[in-house]
């Protein structure tokens, strides 16, 4: 009986601790790209398309991040032509194509090549190589990886994706 005691309150007191753990980073990833300062341009992007009501959502969700550097490092006008209004529909799918509808850290990437089911609708290719680590889409490589949100997990790249 001692032994059934003890062993439940150990469960209490973990389950507290897990429990207090996930309600510390109370932000969803919307709110965790945003305090981040350098992904305005994917904020703003998400918003101009309507891609934002899914990442207020619950999740979760896996956002390949791409940083406002990579988004500069489009050709020359490619995202002011992006953000037409024109192109709302285009920018969604790129966005998208960002976006899986689960939650994944490197150590769930990890095994060779895998392919991962985006909100786009297309596949996208993770590769681990074990010398250089994981690259995501045409060999764009993970530069901060396993950033916590309430709503998902953020991997943030060095390219914007293209479906």
């Amino acid at each position: 009986m001692s032994k059934t005691l003890n062993a439940l309150a150990a469960g209490l007191v973990a389950s507290t601790i897990g429990f207090a753990g996930a309600s510390a980073n109370a932000e969803t990833i919307t709110e965790t790209l945003s305090a981040a300062g350098n992904f305005n341009t994917f904020l703003s992007a998400a918003q101009a398309s309507g891609v934002d009501y899914l990442l207020a959502l619950d999740g979760p969700f896996t956002v390949f991040a791409p940083t406002d550097e990579a988004f500069a490092a489009l050709p020359a006008g490619t995202l002011e032509e992006l953000m037409l209004p024109e192109n709302r529909y285009e920018l969604a799918d790129i966005l998208k194509y960002h976006i899986l509808p689960r939650a994944l850290t490197t150590e769930d990437m990890i095994g060779s090549v895998q392919d991962y089911l985006t909100f786009e609708g297309s596949f996208l290719e993770v590769n681990y190589q074990p010398n250089a680590g994981l690259f995501v889409g045409n060999e764009n490589a993970l530069v901060t990886p396993d950033v916590a949100a309430d709503n998902g997990v953020i991997h943030i790249i060095d390219a914007v994706l293209l479906p």
